[in-house]
């Protein structure tokens, strides 16, 4: 059989019961619920729970955590399959459509329930923060700047870029929407500026950030002068260069402090 219920009338100052199955199971039941009601007059009423402490094919016992004050509490219990247990708890429960809606957005301390149904019926329950943090959030506006708030995964879009946040910082990817086969590749770059100094002839720029990856990076520079002075015109040539940084070895050096080297390079290969 599926399932048994059924009713027993307590006795005043007894704390222990034994309730016969009628008819006995073929095996123990999976659960077995009890609880305690008095829905008499009494003046003064004790909130008693009942405890199985044993069961078995043919019964089961109970242990009060009280005993009852008068013979008005009734023990009414349950035993059976956990399934079919499980689904007549649902089938008695309250609604969804009962409960109010929530129109605020869901916070990092809510929870979401989830139901085990084997090998008994157990509840759990996730933090919305846990579930959030294993899929991306759409973002209506997209993000000013690198430092806008947020969170990991959270993206947004735009006519122009596709914007995705780190642990700790936006990044933005261009978007190429005319010609896919003739689109733009991104190519990882960095540019600045760096001044020479005078009567030096070997100029060393070291990235801001390391490339990574196999390849090498490849610089192209120009040196420019736009002071009111009688100016060398300077060439040079490429000696070194790594993940991290290239070095620079003019011709001739410089013969003031107003010449800037304005770089450029890209981890092509």
């Amino acid at each position: 059989m599926a399932y048994l219920e059924g009713t027993l009338g307590l006795t005043s100052g007894t704390q222990d019961y034994t309730i016969p199955f009628a008819p006995a199971f073929v095996a123990t039941p999976d659960v077995v619920i009890a609880v305690v009601e008095n829905t008499s007059a009494d003046a003064v009423k004790f909130l008693i729970t009942a405890h199985v402490v044993d069961k078995s094919a043919t019964d089961f016992t109970v242990r009060l955590d009280s005993a009852p004050n008068s013979n008005n509490y009734v023990l009414a219990w349950v035993a059976g399959s956990a399934s079919v247990i499980f689904q007549a708890l649902v089938a008695g429960g309250r609604r969804i459509s009962e409960i109010p809606l929530l129109t605020d957005d869901l916070l990092d301390g809510d929870y979401f329930p989830v139901v085990h149904t084997s090998p008994v019926p157990t509840t759990k329950r996730v933090l919305w923060s846990t579930i959030r943090s294993l899929f991306a959030r759409r973002r209506s506006i997209p993000p000013p700047s690198p430092a806008t708030s947020g969170s990991v995964f959270d993206i947004s879009v735009d006519a122009n870029y596709f914007y995705i946040r780190n642990g700790s910082t936006w990044g933005r990817v261009p978007l190429e929407t005319s010609n896919w086969s003739n689109g733009s590749v991104f190519i990882p770059r960095q540019e600045g500026v760096q001044q020479l100094t005078s009567g030096n002839k070997i100029v060393t720029v070291t990235y801001p950030v390391a490339f990574s990856g196999s390849g090498t990076p490849r610089a192209l520079w120009s040196i420019r002068n736009t002071a009111s002075e009688n100016k060398l015109i300077l060439t040079g040539l490429l000696t070194a260069e790594s993940l991290s940084a290239f070095e620079l070895t003019l011709q001739s050096a410089p013969d003031s402090s107003n010449y800037y080297l304005y770089w450029e390079s890209k981890l092509i290969d």
